[in-house]
């Protein structure tokens, strides 16, 4: 009846999708005490490191250690974002210490 796999596909996707619910459900609590921009960035974290990965998987890269180098990718960001956020902090003060002087 399905072929190519369409029908274990179309089970898994809304097995996934119970999954996501549930699990939605159940940290909704303690996720509403996280700050809004903490949440944003995490999650634009992850968008990036997916997107970065799939996107070079199309051009048929073969990843050092396969599908681990997501963490890595991840690392890559986060330390990357930190550095940049902590530099942009260091522009600000500067430009606020010399407006006042």
């Amino acid at each position: 009846m399905w072929t190519g796999g369409i029908g274990s596909a179309a089970i898994g996707a809304a097995v996934a999708g119970l999954l996501v619910i549930i699990v939605g459900a159940l940290v909704r609590a303690p996720l509403k005490q996280v700050p809004e921009n903490t949440l944003k960035f995490i999650v634009g974290i992850m968008l990036t490191t997916f997107g970065t990965f799939w996107a070079v998987e199309g051009f048929h890269f073969d990843w050092p250690l396969s599908d681990g180098f997501i963490l890595i990718l991840a690392a890559i960001y986060l330390l990357t974002s930190f550095a940049l956020i902590s530099w942009l902090k260091g522009q600000k003060r500067a430009i606020s210490a010399g407006v006042g002087a």
